[in-house]
């Protein structure tokens, strides 16, 4: 969980139970890694779903509002795309080269990183709550494309005009 930035998390989220007095009115969730339900400040728990079907996993991000998915690399990561594609408000972070901002509305993409950021960044998010998220499909995604798929072909072209090959 070291590359999920977990601790980090559970930081940030005892950090938003102090400052958001309607935490109360949330289910905390963690999807994923199977661990008993974690205590939080103020009485609030992290309920651990571990591991889902696909299904599962579809109706949990159906019924979610917001989400925190963090990476500790520059590998891609799929949970943020997904989380904010159904309609959550996905707070994830900037790191070196991956910058998930300009996937959809729904990222909220964090250069500063620390858990006080993402405690009152969460707050926010929770405030502006109004029923339900919005769905961005960001159909390049939703379509198994990549605005990185033309790379390739773009790559040769310029090598062949270079090279006269």
């Amino acid at each position: 969980m070291p590359r999920n930035a977990f601790e980090l998390i559970l930081m940030a989220l005892n950090e938003w139970v102090d400052i958001y007095e309607d935490c109360r009115d949330w289910e905390i969730l963690s999807a994923g890694e199977n661990f008993g339900d974690i205590l939080l400040h103020n009485g609030q728990k992290l309920c651990s779903l571990g591991k889902l079907s696909l299904e599962e996993y579809a109706q949990t991000m159906l019924e979610t509002y917001a989400g925190i998915s963090l990476m500790v690399s520059p590998h891609p990561s799929y949970p943020p795309l997904e989380m904010s594609t159904f309609g959550i408000k996905t707070i994830t972070n900037f790191y070196a080269n991956k910058d998930l901002a300009d996937f959809n509305e729904n990222i909220v993409s964090l250069k500063n990183c620390s858990a006080t950021t993402i405690a009152e960044t969460l707050k926010r998010i929770c405030e502006e709550y109004s029923g339900q998220g919005i769905p961005r499909i960001n159909s390049k995604y939703a379509n198994k494309t990549s605005e990185f798929d033309d790379i390739p072909s773009e790559i040769a072209n310029e090598l062949k005009d270079k090279y006269d090959l």
